[in-house]
């Protein structure tokens, strides 16, 4: 048996958490930064994602439409490999200035987008 107070207890347990998810999710959808910082690419994602890429070490910048969780909010991303088997996609708003930025620390670069 269900009494009315329960049942209004439940929604709002209910709606709390819901919030606490939406709250969550725009969080990390905007908390996303990439930032140069001297010969490094630190990529973040809130308190939930943090990756320091020594510039140097970036071998290729590739198009990618792939759907694979990443730090990105778009699905219009670049895949930055690194090391000899490490990359990560990303989608910085403005995606020649940012490899044009990266290019002039590490010209060795290989780009490989498609030309819009």
């Amino acid at each position: 048996m269900i009494l009315k107070g329960e049942s209004n207890n439940s929604i709002l347990v209910c709606g709390s958490i819901l919030f606490l998810i939406l709250i969550f999710l725009c969080y990390g959808t905007f908390s996303i930064r990439y930032i140069i910082e001297g010969n490094t690419l630190k990529i973040r994602n809130g308190i939930i994602y943090s990756k320091d890429v020594d510039i140097y070490n970036i071998k290729s910048i590739k198009q990618s439409y792939s759907i694979i969780s990443s730090p990105s909010a778009a699905f219009d991303r670049i895949e930055v490999n690194f090391n000899k088997y490490d990359s990560v996609l990303i989608s910085p708003n403005s995606k020649q200035l940012f490899i044009n930025d990266l290019l002039l620390i590490n010209p060795e670069i290989k780009i490989e987008l498609k030309k819009d």
